[in-house]
């Protein structure tokens, strides 16, 4: 199991690139609220090199999305299937789930829009 993510293309602001996102992996659109953002950097990483596909050092935007319309799924894109999940869950679903997912998702939680 994944999370709806991916990459900003050239000339995308980061909103355009979530709701492309989204859509792209899980058909649905909404409402979204950045939550923050963790820089990735890879300055110490030995396996890093020019031909890298991530930057050496660059930026994982996290926001959360309240649903405003759910599509048909159409697996076109990067996704084979849709699954919506208990968020108190996720942690036990998601392969590789780490204690600063937690942290972005406990905030999501919490927020106003939640």
């Amino acid at each position: 199991m994944g999370l709806p993510g991916g990459h900003i293309d050239k000339g995308e602001t980061p909103d355009e690139s979530l709701h492309r996102e989204v859509m792209e992996e899980a058909y649905v659109e909404g409402t979204c609220e950045q939550l923050g953002f963790i820089i990735v950097d890879h300055s110490n990483n030995a396996k890093w090199n020019d031909q890298s596909k991530y930057p050496k050092v660059g930026f994982q935007l996290f926001h959360t999305l309240q649903i405003n319309k759910m599509h048909t799924f159409e697996a076109g894109f990067e996704s084979c299937e849709r699954i919506l999940v208990d968020p108190t869950e996720i942690s036990r679903l998601y392969n590789g789930w780490h204690h600063i997912y937690q942290e972005i998702l406990d905030c999501a939680l919490s927020s106003p829009n939640h």
